[in-house]
C-alpha cells in the first residue's frame, strides 16, 4: 500500500511539474519577466546601461521614464507631450509595469520577439507597449497579445530598448478578453493545484484508513 501511494504521489508530482511554467527572474521593483529564451527583464535605474546611456545623451528622456515609473506622470499625460499620434491609442490607460529594460536576441529576420510575465495582466484590456526605440531615437506604441500562458502578453520589436507595458482595466466580473470571469476567480493553473492536492489528501486519508482497519 505504501509503495502505491509513493507511486501516486510521484505521479502527481509530475503532473504539477508540467503546469508549470520557468519564467527569468522578474524585474525588482515591478514583477515584470520574461519567459522568452535568452531574454532579461531588469529595471530602468541607476547602473542599467540603457538608463544611463540615456541619462547621459538624453537626459529629457531619462527624466520622462523617471516620472512615469516614480508615479509622477500618468500614462495620457506621457501622450500629450509624445505627440498627437500616441492621443487615442493611449487615452485610459494606466502603466502596468513602467519603463524596464528588455534585452534579447533577434530571431532570423532581424526581430525581437517578447514574452512577458506579471502577476496582473490578465486584469487589464488593450493591452499596448511603449518602446523608446534608441536607434533611431523615437517613441513608438505597438500592440501586444494575450499569450497562452495566464498573464502574459507577446509583442514583437525591431529593436529592444525601454519598454512600458500600459492598458485599460477590464470592466468588474470580466476577464481581459471580455468574457465573464469564473465565479471563483482562479486561474486554470490554481484550480489545478487544487484538485491535485484534494487528490492527494484523498489518497492519504484513504490510506489511513486501511491502516486503522486491519
Amino acid at each position: 500500500m505504501k509503495k502505491k501511494l509513493l507511486a501516486l504521489v510521484l505521479s502527481l508530482g509530475v503532473v504539477i511539474g508540467t503546469v508549470t511554467t520557468a519564467f527569468a527572474a522578474p524585474s525588482a521593483s515591478t514583477g515584470t519577466s520574461t519567459t522568452s529564451e535568452g531574454y532579461t527583464v531588469s529595471d530602468m535605474a541607476a547602473g542599467n546601461e540603457a538608463y544611463d546611456t540615456l541619462k547621459a545623451e538624453q537626459p529629457e528622456v531619462a527624466d520622462i521614464i523617471d516620472k512615469v515609473n516614480a508615479g509622477e506622470m500618468t500614462i495620457e499625460e506621457f501622450a500629450a507631450g509624445a505627440g498627437a499620434e500616441f492621443a487615442d491609442v493611449l487615452a485610459g490607460k494606466e502603466s502596468i509595469t513602467g519603463f524596464v529594460d528588455v534585452t534579447g536576441t533577434p530571431d532570423e529576420n532581424g526581430k525581437y520577439n517578447v514574452v512577458l510575465h506579471n502577476p496582473v495582466f490578465d486584469s487589464y484590456s488593450s493591452i499596448y507597449v511603449i518602446h523608446y526605440d534608441m536607434t533611431n531615437n523615437a517613441w513608438e506604441v505597438v500592440e501586444a497579445a494575450k499569450g497562452e500562458i495566464a498573464n502574459t502578453i507577446t509583442f514583437t520589436l525591431d529593436s529592444l530598448s525601454p519598454i512600458c507595458v500600459v492598458g485599460e482595466k477590464a470592466a468588474a466580473g470580466t476577464d481581459a478578453d471580455g468574457t465573464k470571469s469564473p465565479a471563483t476567480g482562479m486561474s486554470s493553473n490554481a484550480a489545478l493545484f487544487g484538485v491535485l492536492a484534494g487528490a492527494c489528501a484523498i489518497v492519504v486519508v484513504a490510506g489511513a484508513k486501511k491502516k486503522n482497519t486491519k
